[in-house]
């Protein structure tokens, strides 16, 4: 417990250690230029394996003026479906027609590779790259100058270019629908940037999203946790909002796969933000659910626990929609009393942890 505490105090005087830099704000501006662009998550829903399946993506993506959007993006399963999972990235592109308008729509597609892992019913591993053609089409609702909601529908061309048993073409293609939340700058915002005028000045309280991965230990194992929140960014400084987590990977407690899911008010203070490189200081407090099922009786056990995870992170301003940011936090996790031979410092530890921040900053 000594550790812990340690660890605690360590990353926040680290916070007052921190150089930030005013040269530049960001690394690369569209401020001087015609273009757009945008960032954010893109939730996909399809069949897999014969199996109701959904899909995580990021695109980060330029628009060439106000139409042709050129970008790329990453997709993964969220778990395995009968023993199948796919990842795969590759370059995202789209002709966005009657951008002005409140709703408009896009043709485009995705091409890219990446791999499968297939585990079979005689817990036999087989792994092989996959080639991934997707068609698409798009509408789009115009939010906000910085804020664009889309919905849409694809179908998903999928390739495994070494034999796998019971997987094949049929197994890994198929219709999806999506929707994604893209904060970037638009043709809305041009008039703005191009008079350097920061967004917070004008507008005051924007909404932004974030990608997170966290990498803790539980039990001396090692823990991963993705998530993320959607906050309101009040004068580009104090962020609030909802943020959630969920253990990604296979963590045995009492020989039993341990399940976690953190929800909780997401608040954070940016310093010095319009800095290259800058510092913020923040938490997540609400519950944790963390359970287990032992399989041999078949009992299942639960339990709520409140949750506090302080953290401090260092920013790096990519583009005026998008930061990368690393940081170190501690998971405490009080009032651990359903879950037999567990308590709160079982569960409890430091996490470092890599986002991407997007939003108009």
């Amino acid at each position: 417990m000594k550790k812990h505490f340690i660890f605690f105090i360590i990353i926040y005087l680290f916070a007052f250690t921190q150089l930030t830099f005013s040269d530049s704000n960001n690394i690369f501006n569209l401020g001087d230029t015609n273009l757009e662009g945008y960032t954010g998550p893109l939730f996909t829903f399809t069949k897999l394996n014969g199996k109701f399946a959904t899909l995580g993506s990021g695109p980060i993506s330029l628009i060439f003026n106000r139409s042709l959007s050129l970008g790329i993006n990453v997709f993964w399963t969220d778990g395995s479906f009968d023993g199948l999972f796919m990842g795969y990235g590759g370059l995202q592109m789209e002709y966005i027609f009657f951008p002005k308008s409140l709703f408009h729509f896009s043709l485009g597609g995705f091409i890219g590779t990446g791999s499968l892992r297939y585990i079979s019913s005689t817990d036999m591993t087989y792994r092989s790259p996959i080639i991934v053609i997707e068609p698409q089409i798009t509408t789009i609702f115009n939010v906000s100058r910085y804020l664009h909601l889309s919905l849409g529908g694809s179908y998903r061309f999928a390739f495994n270019t070494k034999d796998v048993p019971d997987i094949g073409f049929s197994e890994l293609s198929n219709f999806s629908g999506f929707f994604s939340l893209q904060y970037g700058v638009f043709h809305e915002q041009r008039s703005i940037l191009k008079k350097n005028d920061h967004s917070s000045e004008n507008t005051p309280i924007i909404l932004t999203g974030t990608f997170s991965i966290k990498f803790s230990s539980i039990n001396s194992q090692l823990v991963i946790l993705d998530g993320g929140s959607t906050r309101a960014l009040i004068n580009n400084s104090l962020a609030v909002g909802i943020g959630g987590y969920r253990l990604i990977n296979t963590v045995l407690m009492n020989n039993n796969t341990l399940k976690i899911i953190q929800i909780g008010l997401s608040i954070e203070y940016l310093f010095n933000s319009e800095d290259l490189i800058n510092f913020s200081m923040g938490s997540l407090i609400g519950l944790q659910t963390s359970g287990y099922e032992v399989e041999a009786t078949q009992n299942s056990y639960e339990d709520f626990s409140f949750l506090f995870v302080p953290g401090i992170y260092l920013n790096l301003n990519i583009i005026e929609f998008m930061k990368i940011s690393i940081g170190a936090s501690y998971r405490f996790v009080i009032g651990v009393n359903d879950l037999p031979g567990i308590n709160m410092w079982d569960l409890s530890g430091p996490s470092f942890i890599a986002q991407i921040r997007a939003g108009l900053f």
